[in-house]
């Protein structure tokens, strides 16, 4: 045969390997940029794709949620218990409690490369091999060692809640009540006057006063029954177990008729989570989400609310280098492999003049991508920024 081609995929749990075993009569291969904008002509050899990483910024933000739902029996609190403290109207309001910012990376869609690879018959036969990870980014070339695990992120969206879903179940009280009246009849029966006593009974339905001041003797009972419970009123020599049970339920049931007049206030843990890819271009300060007390956190199209602002701060270093790389003059139009020198940076998540948090890490879109000669060498890439851990140049 004038070449063999073998293809192992080998996949993991969280990786992959891809090995490429081609006889060739020299190492050289050619590197060509698959811009999706200026698609490069057709290539007459065979070969393998690869991509470069791109840094993906995660917000994960912890916002605590808090609801106030008014007693159904508010208004006569002061009237029957005598305070005032109470909650007067439903409200919902959000609070970020804590922000944190971690990155990971994904193939960069702008910088996805086609290894082509001349396959010629030659007396001397040798290898290429070419590593990547299950993500398509490359790991090596010409070099066997353990792939890099991808960053496989799961985003979700977690409630805790401290309260059970019922409330006011002592509101449905039974509501109807029987009402007796009395009719009085005065009979006169030649000199002697006589009252005829008659009763009329009826059924009528409580109005919301009337429940909650019944409400409020219940309360009343209940604190009696403990005292009762406390200074051993019944004369019963309960044991431990049974007495804390007993004063347990009574003070349970006591809260539970007193959130008919003070109402119920709870709250939330909600995990929220959100990735942000930062463009080579503007990146300084770039607005990706919008926070409002009333809403919490939500998209940044949408009216109202505060900003949240991601704003990064490069180092510098890569622009050092794009200056000496434009000097340069290069007509050559085959290449060896692309890597990339990524670029250091200071971000931080800011909304109303306040920074939630801060990071330094590496973006590597910010940083700057350039090729290697044509040669034969072996090569160790790193997954997760794109640039060259180890090259032996043969």
């Amino acid at each position: 045969m004038n070449s063999i081609r073998t293809f192992s995929i080998k996949f993991g749990t969280l990786f992959s390997f891809l090995l490429i075993a081609l006889a060739s009569n020299a190492q050289l291969v050619n590197v060509i940029h698959v811009d999706k904008t200026n698609p490069p002509k057709i290539s007459v050899f065979d070969g393998v794709f690869y991509s470069l990483p791109q840094t993906i910024i995660k917000l994960d933000f912890i916002i605590e949620k808090q609801t106030k739902i008014k007693g159904p029996y508010a208004e006569f609190s002061e009237k029957y218990l005598g305070t005032d403290d109470v909650i007067e109207s439903n409200s919902v309001n959000y609070y970020i409690r804590d922000v944190k910012l971690s990155t990971y990376q994904q193939p960069d869609p702008n910088n996805i490369y086609f290894v082509e690879i001349d396959t010629k018959p030659s007396k001397e036969e040798r290898s290429f091999l070419m590593s990547l990870n299950e993500s398509g980014l490359i790991v090596s070339s010409n070099n066997i060692f353990k792939t890099m695990e991808d960053d496989l992120k799961i985003f979700s969206w977690d409630i805790e809640r401290n309260v059970s879903d019922h409330y006011f179940d002592y509101f449905a009280d039974y509501n109807l009540y029987e009402k007796t009246d009395t009719i009085v009849r005065t009979v006169n029966i030649d000199t002697i006057t006589i009252e005829d006593l008659a009763f009329k009974r009826s059924i009528i339905e409580k109005d919301i006063e009337l429940k909650a001041k019944n409400a409020a003797k219940f309360i009343q009972k209940l604190r009696e029954d403990r005292m009762n419970l406390l200074t051993g009123y019944q004369e019963v020599n309960y044991e431990k177990g049974s007495f804390e049970y007993m004063g347990s339920e009574l003070k349970n049931l006591e809260k539970e008729y007193l959130d008919l007049f003070r109402g119920i206030s709870f709250s939330e843990t909600l995990n929220y989570s959100y990735s942000y890819t930062p463009d080579s271009e503007n990146y300084e300060e770039v607005r990706v989400l919008k926070f409002s007390s009333l809403s919490g956190v939500f998209d940044a199209s949408i009216s109202g609310g505060e900003s949240i602002f991601v704003k990064i701060q490069n180092s510098g270093s890569a622009q050092v280098i794009k200056n000496y790389l434009s000097s340069q003059t290069n007509e050559n139009v085959v290449h060896g492999f692309y890597y990339r020198i990524p670029e250091h940076a200071k971000i931080s998540v800011e909304c109303d003049n306040r920074i939630l948090a801060k990071k330094s890490c590496i973006i590597n879109q910010l940083g700057v991508v350039s090729f290697l000669p044509l040669s034969k060498s072996k090569i160790r890439f790193n997954p997760k920024t794109g640039g060259i851990n180890e090259l032996l140049i043969e």
